[in-house]
């Protein structure tokens, strides 16, 4: 069962208190700002966590909101809500499990290796002596396997599940 880190969200938007397994996940987080603590982002690298959004729940009486994402604990699942002016913030680690995925070709490995690179499909074909049309099917079946929307996101669950090397 993964570590469940608890984060209460002060009137200003910082972390009020926070449990063991937030500390183990975060770090020290009191007094910090939450978005900066959990800096969620979307699989396409986007910041979902903005100065103020855990705050917005709370003045705009949402009961609360469920996002998946890339946070400082690695893929998470970030519940936050707010009852009657208490803002809590719930993060969830989610590893993505390898076993669950169908296995990459070793040609789709190299493909999608070079995309994360960031060849275009136009300069991958010339590299490997092949098609457009045949590098698109590869990044085609890439993506649904991986049960991605786009290459960036291909990218990203490839690199969370260790299938490719995790770059800088």
């Amino acid at each position: 069962m993964p570590q469940v880190a608890v984060l209460v969200i002060d009137a200003e938007g910082r972390v009020e208190f926070a449990n063991a397994a937030a500390h183990q996940l975060l770090g020290a987080v009191e007094g910090l700002h939450c978005n900066d603590v959990v800096q969620l982002r979307g699989a396409d690298g986007l910041p979902i966590c903005h100065p103020g959004c855990a705050l917005e729940l709370a003045g705009h009486g949402k009961s609360g909101r469920t996002r998946v994402g890339k946070c400082r604990a690695g893929q998470a699942r970030v519940e936050c809500s707010s009852d009657r002016g208490c803002t809590t913030v719930v993060v969830v680690p989610t590893p993505l499990p390898a076993e669950k995925v169908e296995p990459l070709s070793p040609r789709e490995r190299e493909v999608l290796g070079m995309v994360a690179q960031g060849y275009t499909d136009e300069e991958i074909a010339r590299i490997l002596g092949v098609q457009v049309t045949t590098t698109r099917t590869h990044l085609r079946k890439i993506r649904t396997k991986l049960v991605s929307r786009s290459r960036a996101e291909a990218v990203a669950r490839a690199m969370c599940m260790g299938l490719l090397p995790n770059r800088g």
